[in-house]
């Protein structure tokens, strides 16, 4: 078993695409290690290239080099229950579970501006 997210990255600067980051078993604090990286890169906010690597050095930091545990993909992994969507197009957080019930993504975080989403769920002083 796992505790299996992704981030999802939309809205990026000339693209309809959007990114996804994945983690094995980061989803419980998932929204605090995001939180932390717009933290510490509240400079490249508007910088998208900048922060997606800001984000995802932030989430690999304790295993840059182990083989598993970590992914970048275009598509929402089979098994993930919660996402973090960062979405450029109008700089704003949100966070989405998965009912399996149902098998639907339901808001548990409607998006909020990134600053207010650094304020609820970051540990890191700016």
């Amino acid at each position: 078993m796992g505790d299996r997210g992704q981030v999802e990255i939309t809205g990026m600067h000339g693209s309809d695409a959007s990114i996804y980051l994945y983690t094995h078993w980061g989803a419980s604090e998932l929204e605090h290690t995001v939180a932390n990286a717009l933290a510490r890169g509240t400079s490249r906010w508007n910088d998208d290239e900048y922060l997606n690597r800001i984000i995802f050095s932030e989430m690999i930091q304790n295993e840059l080099m182990d083989e598993t545990g970590y992914g970048i993909g275009l598509g929402v992994h089979g098994d993930v229950y919660k996402l973090v969507v960062v979405n450029y197009s109008d700089n704003t957080i949100g966070i989405k579970q998965v009912n399996y019930d149902d098998v639907v993504w339901d808001w548990t975080q409607d998006p909020v501006s990134f600053s207010d989403f650094v304020t609820l769920y970051s540990s890191v002083s700016v």
